[in-house]
């Protein structure tokens, strides 16, 4: 559950700024939507180490006391430390810990899952909603389409909370790359042949909720896998001691998929 947070906020910013949209003017936007960070910045810097952080500096004593804080006085704090010991101490800290077999294959699997959710479209759909259904006629104001687009977005992190633990990472991604793809090529096909179409054929005006339910579903269902789960196994797969490197690396890889695909 945990795990969906990072997503569930993003998906929750969209729609926050969307909302604030319909009731501002643009230069407005612009200072509300820089009040949450102002906000977050301020908070930073009263947030505490992390427990894995510290153990790695060598801090027991305030690891101890923060995983007191956090976990209760019912807990085997000491076993957790020792368990955090032993996860950072097998294998090399820093960036010589990425090139041991093991790492590597895993930083292959990251990579895989990211490339995937850049290069399967989702992410021009989100930024291309109004347009692409205007452009093929659907039924609706572009405005109103785009606020049931982030409503949908935070429905679908939402059942990934469920369905992540559930079904497991494997099945989610799985289950929501197919439907993305199945309503891209419904998509596309739609397109192509209204595009063909003689203009007073009258069969695609009726069809013309048709791309919406596509574009809907598919922000739906990349909510549930293609977007969270990348960033659920960077973090799971890794100790401590180089998951700040293969983070960086992951990133990097990410934003240059997502310039180059555009």
């Amino acid at each position: 559950m945990m795990a969906t947070l990072p997503t569930l906020g993003i998906v929750m910013g969209n729609l926050y700024t969307v909302a604030i949209g319909y009731t501002l003017p643009w230069h407005y936007l612009c200072f509300v939507s820089a009040i949450p960070a102002i906000v977050f910045t301020i908070a930073s810097f009263f947030l505490p180490e992390s427990p894995s952080y510290l153990v790695i500096k060598g801090q027991h004593e305030k690891a101890i006391s923060l995983l007191k804080s956090l976990r209760g006085d019912y807990t085997n704090i000491e076993a957790e430390v020792t368990k955090l010991e032993c996860m950072n101490s097998s294998s090399s800290s820093g960036w010589k810990g990425l090139m041991s077999k093991e790492t590597l294959r895993r930083i292959a699997v990251v990579i895989t899952t990211f490339f995937l959710s850049q290069m399967c479209g989702n992410f021009v759909m989100m930024i291309y909603t109004a347009r692409i259904l205007e452009n093929t006629g659907a039924p609706m104001d572009p405005d109103a389409i785009t606020a049931i687009a982030g409503v949908l977005r935070v429905a679908g992190t939402l059942a990934a909370v469920f369905l992540l633990d559930r079904l497991g990472r494997r099945y989610c991604l799985l289950i929501s790359h197919v439907i993305n793809a199945f309503c891209m090529i419904i998509l596309g096909i739609y397109v192509h042949m209204a595009e063909a179409a003689a203009p007073d054929d009258g069969i695609f005006s009726k069809l013309s909720w048709l791309p919406m339910v596509c574009v809907m579903t598919s922000l739906f269902f990349c909510d549930i896998g293609v977007h969270p789960i990348p960033f659920i196994i960077s973090s799971e797969y890794f100790s401590t001691n180089i998951r700040a490197q293969v983070s960086k690396k992951n990133k990097i890889k990410k934003k240059f998929k997502q310039k180059t695909f555009w």
